[in-house]
């Protein structure tokens, strides 16, 4: 049986994708053939050009600036919840779990700075493998109570956490209905990672 991402749409389970474009100057030379170089002097004092390709992001080459461009840009445009207005469930995919972890970093510096005192870093979770109950993670979020219940409205539950941030654990049959967010802060090379 096979049920697809149009299948979806058309019977009103899903909704099609919107794209937000966060592509740096770096990030569209790492996508290309030649890949992004990187002109440095070796201890010997010589000349030396390195390319880096789309799959040595946050593993060989990282870029910092990248990340935080990734992470405004995302909290700028990402959906709303339309009964609470808050920034809605989301899930972002990451590298790896180190960069999991700056994302994460880096979303709750930034949230503080856009609500402040609202979430005391509760904002966004790392949920991988290298977290102690993970999985119960995912689960909770999936439940809307990943780190308590929020307080936006008496009436309405939803999570305190509004975005998990991981690198595998949350896609293969994962459920959460009222996600609205996904964030590929990774290159996808697959259309069946893509997809799912």
């Amino acid at each position: 049986y096979r049920y697809s991402l149009l299948d979806g749409v058309k019977e009103g389970y899903l909704i099609n994708p919107t794209v937000v474009d966060a592509r740096t100057e770096i990030t569209t030379e790492l996508l290309s053939e030649k890949g992004f170089i990187v002109s440095f002097t070796d201890d010997a004092g010589e000349d030396q050009q390195e390319a880096f390709k789309q799959r040595e992001f946050e593993k060989r080459f990282v870029a910092e600036a990248t990340n935080q461009l990734f992470c405004k840009t995302f909290l700028e445009n990402a959906l709303r919840d339309p009964i609470s207005g808050e920034i809605g469930k989301s899930v972002i995919f990451a590298v790896s779990q180190n960069h999991a972890a700056k994302l994460v970093q880096i979303l709750n510096l930034m949230a503080d700075r856009m609500f402040p005192g609202k979430y005391q870093s509760d904002f966004a979770v790392q949920v991988t493998s290298q977290i102690p109950d993970a999985q119960q993670f995912s689960i909770n979020f999936a439940n809307n109570n990943l780190l308590g219940s929020a307080n936006f409205l008496h009436t309405y539950r939803t999570s305190m956490a509004r975005v998990c941030v991981t690198v595998g654990m949350m896609t293969t049959g994962y459920d959460c209905t009222d996600i609205l967010n996904l964030g590929l802060f990774r290159p996808i090379f697959s259309p069946t990672d893509f997809i799912q």
